[in-house]
């Protein structure tokens, strides 16, 4: 059997005071700063959600600004290389009437040196004829 003397007693209130003591000093202000702390970081984990959430909207407007910008770019450099092919293809189409221009005007003048010279050998060469007519007669 459980002998139950003064000793037990004390011992008993002596726990239940230090208890009582050590859960309105110690453990309550422990779990209240717990409490807060839990607190303060799920507010934060909220705050870093939504900041992650706004930096993934602005990965994704950068992304899509930079695709624009790229096709833009692409769009433009595509139609520089138009207009440079069709100045160049005017340059070399001008460049091709001035020769066949300047080849006419050259053909003329060698006909009519052509012409000239024939007439002129033709002089040369009645009076060649005539020259030797008179030779073999003579």
């Amino acid at each position: 059997m459980i002998n139950i003397n003064i000793s037990l007693v004390i011992q008993l209130v002596n726990f239940a005071i230090i208890y009582f003591l050590l859960k309105h000093f110690l453990f309550q202000p422990l779990l209240q700063v717990m409490d807060e702390r839990r607190h303060r970081l799920n507010s934060l984990d909220s705050g870093f959600a939504a900041e992650r959430q706004e930096l993934l909207q602005l990965e994704e407007n950068y992304r899509r600004k930079l695709g624009d910008y790229l096709s833009q770019a692409t769009e433009v450099r595509t139609q520089a290389r138009r207009e440079c092919e069709a100045a160049m293809l005017k340059a070399v189409d001008e460049a091709q009437a001035k020769a066949m221009g300047e080849l006419a005007g050259h053909r003329d003048a060698v006909g009519k040196e052509i012409q000239s010279v024939a007439a002129k050998l033709e002089g040369e060469l009645g009076g060649l004829k005539q020259l030797l007519v008179a030779r073999f007669t003579a």
